[in-house]
């Protein structure tokens, strides 16, 4: 009888170190790391392009910058954003001296959005305006942009998550559902056949 409920024990252990080793592990949103230019930094020449460092890769899919004047935040002057690796890429036209502000919105590599802003300023840029009564756009707004398209991504639409490809999720999901239900058949069977011995 011992050793049958040694032999119970030890299958139910193993059923449950499978359901935990089949369990995804929690991930975290990645972090802005670094930016070119830097929060707040005064340049002496404009920059020909914005740069910003994640602690993960981006999806490509939903990831904009847009760089703004303080005084006018609702106009672009971004070029076009792309991703390199963990890098987020803005190219800009010639910015006059002034103050800007760099507004990202990034697909994290978990599928879930992050956004941040970044002001800098370029030459003599004077005294930061104030902004008062003027609504900054959010960044991927839907609406139409100089060139009459529209129908970018809004941050707005930031609370679904964005699957990244590949990552497995379902499987897992599925995976811990059939370790769990066996690992509770198999103490059913386990504990049955103990009693039954033990009569």
């Amino acid at each position: 009888m011992r050793s049958a409920t040694a032999a119970a024990v030890a299958a139910l252990t193993a059923a449950l170190a499978l359901v935990a080793l089949a369990s995804p592990p929690a991930q975290a949103h990645d972090q802005l790391v670094a930016s070119s230019p830097a929060d707040g930094a005064h340049l002496d020449a404009a920059p020909t392009e914005i740069r910003l460092s994640f602690s993960g890769e981006p999806l490509e899919l939903g990831t904009k910058a847009m760089v703004t004047t303080a005084q006018d935040p609702a106009r672009d002057l971004a070029l076009g954003t792309s991703v390199d690796g963990r890098d987020v890429v803005t190219e800009v036209a010639d910015l006059p001296d002034g103050h800007y502000d760099v507004r990202w919105r990034v697909i994290s590599s978990d599928g879930h959005p992050i956004s941040g802003l970044i002001p800098f300023s370029v030459g003599d840029a004077g005294q930061r305006p104030a902004t008062a009564g003027t609504t900054a756009p959010e960044v991927g707004a839907d609406g139409p942009d100089e060139s009459g398209a529209s129908g970018t991504p809004s941050a707005s639409d930031a609370s679904p998550a964005v699957q990244a490809p590949g990552d497995g999720a379902p499987l897992r999901t599925v995976a811990v559902a059939v370790a769990g239900a066996g690992a509770a058949v198999l103490a059913v069977w386990l504990i049955g056949r103990v009693r039954r011995r033990a009569r």
